[in-house]
């Protein structure tokens, strides 16, 4: 017994499977020829960026941190209940083509902390020290370098106290 029926009710119950209709695609290969391409730069980091908060440093010899700065900074994190995975640590002086702008579009920064970093190198002349701006949406502190604070109970306290709202 053949059953024909053309009801979409009666067609949606009795198929249950989906049906793809397969035609043979010619697909050419098209070149666009782009005569200006924007490059996007490549910054070596230590971290996973996880929360989206960018650690600014200028390092003169290690790769990214110096080890007692990290560990410094690993206890600002867990104070702030965060971990060295939610952070992206940038020593610039391993980068020489970067502003504001690269740095929030490849990190996708939603903060940024510049330790011992002046603000204008990146184009950010408006940002004051020890004080949280608002730029493009990017919550910015710009503050002291570890070794200023290490033995600088004032900047310490300077830096916490924004740090901590950040």
């Amino acid at each position: 017994m053949a059953l024909t029926t053309i009801d979409p009710l009666a067609l949606r119950l009795l198929m249950t499977e989906d049906l793809y209709s397969l035609k043979q695609l010619h697909i050419e290969n098209i070149a666009i020829n782009d005569p200006d391409p924007i490059t996007m730069p490549v910054f070596n980091y230590l971290g996973e960026n996880n929360k989206f908060m960018l650690i600014l440093v200028n390092e003169d010899v290690f790769e990214h941190i110096d080890p007692k700065d990290l560990d410094t900074l690993n206890s600002i994190l867990l104070a702030k209940k965060m971990e060295l995975r939610d952070v992206a640590i940038v020593n610039l002086k391993n980068h020489s083509n970067y502003n504001f702008d690269l740095l929030k579009q490849f990190f996708s920064s939603s903060s940024m902390v510049l330790f011992g970093i002046n603000p204008a190198n990146l184009i950010l002349n408006e940002i004051s020290a020890n004080h949280i701006a608002l730029v493009n949406g990017v919550r910015i502190l710009a503050t002291f370098n570890f070794d200023e604070m290490r033995d600088d109970e004032s900047k310490k306290r300077m830096f916490w106290n924004e740090m901590k709202n950040l």
